[in-house]
Formats: structure tokens, sequence, C-alpha cells
């Protein structure tokens, strides 16, 4: 059984709404791989995913954070690091341990992405974009 985006997540803004149900998507693909329905090369086009998204989607961000002189920029992209720093270290300790139990790694990086979600996303994310939106962005 997969989550289901709602309106309570939407930001209101449409390019970052549509970069957020991407990665909502792969959260729902991650509970499959934990359920043992994939192989050890599905979780790896997750992380391959996550670094293009990182990259697109904070950019993105911060770049109309600064273009619009939003207040809150400083500590925004310092939780954008933060979650980059955590996907790169788990990245790394699967990158080690090719042919452990992916359950372990899915089930972790599931956890930290839905954690960005219901943490980062519908809070942080959700006030930029009111702060997007009134800013006529």
């Amino acid at each position: 059984m997969g989550l289901t985006w709602t309106e309570w997540l939407s930001t209101g803004v449409e390019w970052q709404d549509e970069q957020h149900k991407e990665l909502f998507g792969k959260i729902n693909r991650l509970m499959g791989l934990i359920e043992g329905k994939s192989e050890w090369k599905d979780l790896a086009d997750i992380l391959r995913f996550l670094d293009i998204y990182i990259s697109s989607h904070f950019r993105n961000e911060e770049s109309a954070m600064y273009k619009l002189r939003y207040p809150e920029s400083f500590s925004h992209k310092a939780q954008h690091e933060l979650f980059k720093r955590l996907v790169a270290n788990l990245k790394d300790r699967f990158e080690r341990a090719e042919g452990r139990d992916i359950r372990i790694f899915a089930s972790e990086l599931q956890k930290l992405l839905t954690d960005w979600l219901y943490g980062h996303i519908a809070q942080e994310d959700k006030r930029l974009g009111s702060f997007l939106q009134a800013h006529g962005h």
C-alpha cells in the first residue's frame, strides 16, 4: 500500500508541486522494494534519481528564494544541505554493501524521504510556496 498525494502537501506553486510529486512516486516505489518485489539495481536507480532531483529541485527553489529575497532562505538552504548529506551518507553505505538485503537500505531511505516529505515539504516548502505565490512567482 502506497502513500496518496493530497492537497495538504501542495505548495500551490505548480513547478514545485510537480517535482514533489516525482519524489512522492519514488517513496511509493521504495515501499515495493521493502516488500521484496524488486532487485538491488532498482534501489540504485532511485538513488541516481535522487542525485539529479536534489541538484535540480534545490537549485530551482534556492534560485527563486534568492531572486525574491525570501526571508527564510538561509535556514531553508541549510535544511537542503543537511538532506544532501543524509542522502549521500546512505548512498555511500549502499554502494559499499552490494549483495546485502536490499530491504534494509530501502526501508532506511523510505523513512528518510517520508520524514522529508512531511517535515520539510509539508511545512517549509509550503511557507516558501505561499511566499512565491504572493510575489507572483
